[in-house]
């Protein structure tokens, strides 16, 4: 056929084509949003349990001072009683009937407040395990069980804090994005449990160079944030240099590909991230030995880099 009559068939089927992914865009984007919904309630819903619990706690600690305090009245009565009973006996000249009687009361105000007391201490020990109860649903909620990094999304939530901090204090703030090098070929190799020993070496050197304060995210099945609050980029880079050096005389022998970013005025969480991501990006094709993109445009979706957030971690 000639290139004009194929021109309105191909024109046809272009157009079938886009109202396609045009609906596939559709589907996904519900599919996101229904996750993200789903992903709401169900960190309203442990909020709401944890808080129960903390209140449950309370309520049994306001319980146990209440006994304290019935145990004390019990003491100064059982200890008025005794004195009741002293004075009869000192005005009788003798061993008075109803002082015998004042005395085995105070012995039973006595057993009282010893009661109240026990009670009061089972009280706080069942306080205590619904505190520890809630912190642990709250742990699990946002932290990985096998690395102990913060998950995904709510480690992003603690992100945009750090981000609003650093901009509060006007203090510098560097994103470092971590890749786990041949975790792939790893797992494939030696099983994933070897795998997985290796995630946690990372994940435990990582905590050594980093301060007490400074945020660990896994945010991919190989892929680490680590957010350093208060640091220049020569300062981070300093800190994170030996890295490398710590993993390999680690039993699992890994090593990482680190990405640098400084927060600048402007930057969002986003743009920050892209810009790590990127250096990290740059960072692998120079250790290949292929052209850097040193000057390549960010990568760009519809929804901005962080459409990533929402899913289950890969």
């Amino acid at each position: 056929m000639s290139d004009h009559s194929e021109g309105p068939a191909y024109q046809a089927r272009a157009d079938a084509d886009r109202e396609v992914i045009g609906e596939t865009f559709v589907q996904i984007h519900g599919q996101r949003d229904r996750s993200t919904a789903d992903w709401e309630a169900s960190s309203e819903a442990r909020d709401m349990i944890s808080q129960a619990r903390d209140m449950v706690a309370h309520a049994r600690d306001m319980v146990a001072h209440a006994r304290d305090i019935v145990a004390d009245s019990h003491d100064c009565l059982a200890l008025a009683r005794d004195r009741n009973a002293e004075a009869r006996d000192r005005a009788e000249g003798k061993i008075d009937t109803r002082a015998a009687v004042d005395r085995a009361a105070a012995q039973m105000d006595r057993q009282r407040a010893a009661s109240d007391r026990a009670l009061g201490a089972s009280d706080r020990v069942a306080a205590s395990a619904d505190r520890a109860v809630a912190t642990a649903e709250r742990l699990a909620f946002a932290v990985d069980g096998l690395t102990g990094a913060y998950l995904r999304v709510p480690g992003f939530v603690e992100l945009e804090r750090e981000i609003a901090r650093a901009r509060r204090t006007e203090q510098p703030l560097v994103l470092a994005f971590i890749d786990v090098d041949g975790l792939k070929a790893i797992n494939d190799a030696r099983g994933h449990a070897a795998g997985d020993r290796m995630l946690v070496e990372v994940a435990a050197t990582l905590r050594k160079q980093m301060r007490p304060y400074d945020l660990l995210i896994r945010y991919g099945g190989d892929e680490f944030v680590c957010v350093l609050s208060g640091l220049t980029m020569d300062a981070a880079t300093e800190r994170l240099a030996t890295l490398n050096d710590l993993l390999a005389e680690a039993p699992e022998h890994g090593s990482i590909t680190i990405g640098l970013a400084e927060m600048e005025a402007e930057d969002s969480t986003e743009d920050l991230l892209v810009r790590a991501d990127m250096a990290l990006y740059r960072k692998r094709r120079s250790m290949s030995g292929q052209p850097s993109r040193t000057n390549a445009p960010a990568p760009q979706s519809p929804d901005g880099a962080l459409v990533e957030v929402w899913p289950t971690m890969r």
